[in-house]
């Protein structure tokens, strides 16, 4: 369940030489989860997992009036979080008492919190050097800031808490891009980025430190455009270097944090849509990434328990999961980063009975994604159709559609949720159809 009240307030001026832009925003967000830790049909052990948090947000933007070889934007970020979660935990054996699982009582099994802020300026630059050459120059400077943070000091005592060390970090990324402009329908671009991850709280110090330090990523990317009224295409070579990645493993059962890991993502990813007339278009875009792990020592990885024959088949029985093991990750691929995924979309538009009949389809194919960087759990490769026919009616006030998603009826699997217990499985829509 998730309760978010919102509060957001947009204002433009004209100043006369620029424009100014500023975006306000406060939300609360109460978010109660539920799950089910031992994965079995018995509710030994239900998780509650309530989530409440306040933030506000403002960002004030310059920018310059359009037109002349020199525009440039630039402003002022502010963000402010407070944080509060906790592990609600059901006494064990509810249903002897009578009571039913979602009725079970819950004990205060841990809580944790924080209040985070980010504070930046950021300048941005685009300078037409010559005719159809543009340089961009970009710099964010900001610092974070986290305090209060704190944790539950012993399971079940909800009056006890440990406070953590309070920590600000000063960071400051640039941006290049030169851009060349052949023709009014093309773009051939390059550009260097920095970017970061800021530090997050490491409550219980498992890594033996109280915070994990930023990640940090250098991105490169070099592509060219090319647009007109009936042909668009995209193509972009890329390559990121990520240090610091923050991971987390299991030990007998308990997260112990990281800041263990470097990744090198190199790929291509391409787009191409053409209009043929006749209300009929044709799109598709493709992703080719390598995602590799380049040093990560301590990898999580389960061993399965086979101890006992409990139903005398004669074999072992899975009695759950050993998770006190470490593997190197080195090599293996990052997880959720399959090397290849695409699109490839139609769509028809005809007039009908004096209104607009569209119709469109839509196969999405992935290959094997990892879900853990030990490589030990992924989803083998699957395609994806929908499709879905609309009639608007030609006041354009109403209309009538029949859809339908994955069409195959595939089965595959959306996440993996990995504990002593076993290995719980969140999988993604069966074929889905509709009025």
């Amino acid at each position: 369940r998730m309760r978010s009240d919102t509060l957001q307030l947009t204002g433009e001026f004209d100043l006369g030489a620029v424009d100014l832009k500023s975006y306000t925003q406060y939300r609360e967000e109460e978010v109660t989860q539920h799950t089910e830790g031992d994965y079995s049909s018995y509710a030994v052990l239900s998780l509650g997992l309530p989530d409440r948090s306040k933030i506000m947000s403002q960002e004030l933007v310059i920018n310059s009036k359009p037109g002349g070889r020199l525009q440039y934007s630039g402003g002022l970020f502010l963000f402010r979080q407070k944080v509060d979660a906790e592990v609600k935990l059901a006494a064990p054996f509810a249903a002897a008492y009578g009571l039913a699982p979602d009725a079970a009582t819950l004990f205060d099994f841990s809580a944790t919190g924080a209040k985070v802020s980010t504070y930046a300026l950021f300048a941005d630059v685009t300078y037409e050097a010559v005719d159809n050459v543009f340089i961009t120059g970009g710099l964010r400077a900001s610092r974070d800031e986290v305090k209060g943070v704190y944790y539950q000091t012993f399971p079940g005592v909800p009056d006890m808490l440990t406070y953590q060390p309070d920590r600000k970090d000063d960071k400051v990324t640039p941006r290049v891009v030169v851009r060349y402009k052949p023709s009014n329908e093309s773009s051939i671009y390059a550009s260097f980025s920095k970017g970061y991850k800021s530090a997050i709280p490491d409550y219980r110090s498992t890594s033996g430190k109280p915070y994990l330090e930023p990640e940090n990523v250098d991105a490169w990317e070099m592509g060219a455009k090319y647009g007109t009224g009936r042909l668009s295409a995209e193509i972009a070579g890329f390559l990121y270097n990520y240090k610091n990645l923050q991971n987390g493993y299991y030990v007998s059962g308990a997260t112990i944090l990281s800041n263990a890991a470097k990744a090198r993502i190199k790929g291509v990813e391409a787009s191409l849509r053409y209009d043929f007339g006749g209300g009929f278009e044709l799109s598709a875009s493709g992703t080719y990434v390598d995602a590799k792990y380049r040093n990560f020592d301590v990898a999580g990885y389960f061993d399965p328990i086979l101890s006992r024959d409990l139903d005398g088949d004669g074999r072992l029985d899975f009695e759950g999961l050993d998770t006190s093991n470490t593997v190197s990750a080195a090599g293996n691929r990052v997880q959720q980063a399959p090397k290849f995924s695409g699109t490839i979309s139609a769509r028809h538009v005809t007039d009908l009975s004096g209104g607009k009949l569209t119709s469109s389809a839509n196969l999405f194919h992935t290959s094997r994604i990892y879900y853990d960087a030990a490589n030990q759990f992924s989803q083998g490769s699957y395609n994806i159709l929908s499709a879905r026919v609309e009639w608007t009616a030609p006041s354009e006030r109403w209309s009538v559609a029949v859809f339908g998603d994955n069409l195959f009826d595939e089965t595959y699997r959306t996440q993996f949720q990995v504990g002593t217990s076993g290995v719980g499985l969140i999988y993604g829509e069966p074929r889905t159809y509709g009025v």
